[in-house]
């Protein structure tokens, strides 16, 4: 037979457990909330940077992607282009800039919610930068309109 004495040692082991267990967790959290506070990346004043969302559209058939426009520290704004899903802006002046992407059903209801930040500094070295500096998508119309009425080819009568 199980003695109440017994019964109160093997609770207090629980109660402790259940503490310890508790404890852990709160420093976990902790750990991932402060890590998690200043995602930002830096890019290069001038440089082009493309944005893309990581949802994957293929699964949820069709959906909406409406980005909203750069957000700066500083009242500038950048300018930026969209096309297929993807955002694309350039800053000319140093500063924080926050864009987010709301991706939505044909009828409005929201699926997510995307946030980029990004840190605009004067210079970084080429083999330093964590994105591959993009073109916006008018300027790449622009160069091959140009090269098609450059580079067509002239018919020869004989």
């Amino acid at each position: 037979m199980v003695s109440l004495s017994q019964i109160i040692f093997f609770s207090k082991g629980i109660n402790m457990k259940l503490k310890y267990l508790m404890l852990n967790l709160t420093i976990i959290l902790i750990a991932f909330a402060c890590s998690g506070g200043n995602n930002s990346q830096n890019i290069q004043v001038g440089d082009t940077v493309k944005i893309i969302s990581t949802f994957n559209s293929s699964k949820n058939g069709d959906v909406n992607y409406v980005w909203n426009a750069p957000q700066s520290s500083n009242s500038s704004v950048p300018h930026f282009e969209i096309k297929d899903n993807a955002m694309y802006f350039s800053t000319s002046e140093v500063g924080s800039y926050d864009i987010s992407l709301s991706i939505e059903t044909k009828d409005g209801e929201q699926i997510l919610e995307e946030n980029f930040s990004f840190n605009a500094v004067e210079f970084i070295n080429k083999n330093e930068k964590t994105y591959k500096p993009a073109a916006f998508p008018s300027e790449l119309i622009n160069i091959s309109d140009n090269c098609s009425s450059e580079t067509s080819p002239s018919v020869l009568a004989l």
